[in-house]
């Protein structure tokens, strides 16, 4: 009887829609190259990209779990008290670093949030974390000011205008 390794059952959970979602990925790489047109359109309404990224957020979660780990023991000696993370996700970049740091207190903001507060429970932060959900594109972009401010795996989903102006706020 044939089985999948451990290997390919780890890849399978840390891919965004599986294996499938793996082969769609990389079947759409020579159309990108030759084309520069984005496998999926990311720039809808907020209703149209929260649906569109809630199908993979938890598992990009689990796919950049342990480089989320390296870059929070890289900021960890920072010391920030205050964190904003920008389009959120599933948490995993700023919720590694809260982690590190203790008494990191994080305000998350994305349109949806469900994904980052099940992560922040999961690792026993939910006290220190603030919601904010809303559009990243919607100022402001959290309230005061920030030690850190986290921008991962946004820009390359948005139009280079959105992206810049994104950056300037």
């Amino acid at each position: 009887e044939l089985a999948a390794s451990p290997a390919l059952v780890a890849l399978a959970a840390e891919t965004p829609g599986g294996l499938d979602g793996l082969a769609r990925i990389w079947g759409h790489l020579p159309t990108f190259l030759r084309t520069g047109r984005a496998m999926d359109r990311c720039d809808g309404t907020p209703l149209e990209r929260k649906r569109s990224y809630g199908r993979t957020v938890g598992a990009l979660g689990r796919m950049f779990a342990s480089s989320a780990a390296a870059l929070a023991a890289i900021l960890a000696p920072l010391a920030p008290r205050t964190a904003l993370d920008v389009g959120a996700g599933s948490g995993v970049w700023s919720l590694a670093v809260a982690q590190a740091v203790p008494g990191l207190q994080v305000t998350a903001l994305d349109l949806g949030l469900d994904d980052f507060a099940e992560r922040a429970r999961a690792l026993s932060l939910d006290e220190r974390v603030k919601l904010a959900p809303q559009s990243f594109h919607e100022p402001p972009l959290g309230e005061g000011c920030y030690d850190l401010v986290m921008l991962a795996a946004v820009l390359h989903l948005e139009p280079p205008d959105a992206a810049e102006a994104l950056v300037r706020n």
